[in-house]
């Protein structure tokens, strides 16, 4: 209806019957959704087979694919922060954007921090970024190269999948802090104070026992920290 209000030029007196009525937009019914989630609990058991598969088909994107597998970031921040990570790394500013294991994407709000959708940090390996500085920027349609090769989108099911085996090493509020979801709720909003370095050597741990379910050989940690990257 508000797309065909748009289509009639009369998107204003729409708006206005809908507050004077108190409509308001629903993403359906919560207990549904729980229920949904539920029944798909099990596809993300299989996501290390995906990203294996995707990795031995088209390398070329593979350093992508292991970067959202690893950080738990939706698509395209995925993208921004890849595409970002080469840019600073030939100009030598690496520690602008990232140091001692940690994407400082707050430093880039035009990019990361958006009205809707935001990421503030995400802990990656040094030997990840070390691959992506390495690489070309990904200037394809990672999603159609995807179907081109008969390979289902699954970057979604990646984020819930980093999002439940994250909560073994980390409490659901860094959990939420991670993937940007701050504003969820009162506690988040305004008392939540994270433990920077915990929370890194934490998720460091989770992230090393994600890569060991992938065919590569897993990164190297010294102690509880990835070795760092000296730009």
């Amino acid at each position: 209806m508000a797309s065909l209000s748009r289509f009639l030029g009369t998107h204003n007196q729409f708006r206005d019957l809908r507050k004077r009525f108190g409509i308001k937009w629903s993403a359906g019914n919560s207990d549904q959704l729980i229920i949904a989630r539920l029944l798909r609990a099990g596809n993300g058991s299989d996501i290390p087979k995906w990203v294996n598969m995707v990795v031995s088909k088209l390398p070329q994107i593979s350093t992508f694919i292991r970067l959202v597998y690893f950080s738990g970031l939706r698509f395209v921040e995925a993208v921004n922060s890849y595409n970002l990570l080469i840019e600073l790394g030939r100009h030598e500013m690496l520690n602008d954007y990232y140091r001692n294991c940690i994407l400082l994407h707050y430093k880039f709000p035009k990019t990361f921090i958006r009205s809707t959708k935001r990421v503030y940090i995400s802990v990656v390996p040094d030997a990840l970024v070390l691959d992506i500085i390495n690489s070309k920027p990904v200037i394809i349609d990672v999603k159609k190269l995807l179907q081109h090769h008969s390979l289902t989108i699954r970057f979604v099911d990646m984020r819930e999948n980093w999002a439940t085996e994250m909560v073994r090493f980390l409490s659901t509020a860094e959990v939420d802090f991670l993937m940007g979801h701050c504003s969820a709720n009162v506690f988040m909003s305004n008392y939540f104070t994270p433990q920077i370095d915990g929370l890194k050597q934490r998720a460091l741990k989770g992230i090393l026992e994600l890569q060991q379910r992938l065919f590569d050989p897993p990164f190297i940690v010294v102690g509880d920290a990835a070795q760092g990257v000296t730009r």
